[in-house]
């Protein structure tokens, strides 16, 4: 796989803000724009464990069908049915399972991932997180004081950098994603709005 030219600038103004200092970077990509593309870039450009994270079953089979492409063998974090289907959906695509359970890159459901035993030895060696739809992530919880299962998850990986994706870096509930509010981000990295995108053929037009 290759990058188009937008997601190539963005994967390397990623790459210059954590050598900059910046713990957790944001980027915005409108829908369809190709933020699948940028997980697996990142996962195998990255040298240490990665752990890449949705929060729907779909999503996570989105994204090791993107790692697959790269052709990055990965762990699946996620109930055994989910598992099940993701590899059957490799075997039919690829000819071949990318599953590998000891691989050090894994992609997870957030649900079953913050529910791993305290000893696992695999998530607190993760170099790299990555969140999609992450507009999720805040430092607190649905409930005053509590703490979300995003951040629940990041907490189990205290030596990961942070990548997030998602076409609405906003909230309707109107808390902050930035570290200086209510969120976990010191940098948003923006990619070409969506009207960009249809006008270079990447996109479909509005209807």
């Amino acid at each position: 796989m290759i990058y188009r030219d937008y997601q190539q600038k963005m994967h390397d103004e990623f790459r210059d803000a954590w050598a900059g200092g910046a713990k957790a970077v944001l980027g915005q990509l409108p829908t369809a724009g190709g933020k699948s593309a940028l997980v697996a870039g990142n996962v195998s450009a990255f040298d240490g464990p990665t752990c890449s994270i949705a929060h729907r079953q779909e999503l996570v089979g989105q994204l090791s069908m993107a790692l697959c492409r790269y052709g990055v063998e990965h762990r699946i974090v996620a109930a055994e049915a989910t598992v099940r289907e993701i590899v059957r959906q490799q075997l039919d695509e690829f000819g071949r399972s990318f599953y590998r359970p000891g691989s050090i890159h894994g992609v997870a459901s957030v649900d079953t991932l913050i529910l791993l035993p305290e000893n696992d030895r695999w998530l607190p060696k993760v170099g790299l997180a990555i969140f999609d739809e992450a507009h999720h992530t805040t430092r607190e919880g649905a409930t005053k004081g509590s703490v979300g299962k995003w951040m629940r998850a990041l907490n189990r990986m205290p030596l990961a950098l942070l990548l997030g994706l998602t076409a609405t870096p906003s909230r309707a509930d109107g808390k902050g994603l930035g570290r200086h509010a209510d969120g976990v981000f010191d940098v948003m990295v923006e990619g070409p709005p969506m009207r960009e995108l249809i006008n270079r053929g990447y996109l479909s037009e509005y209807q």
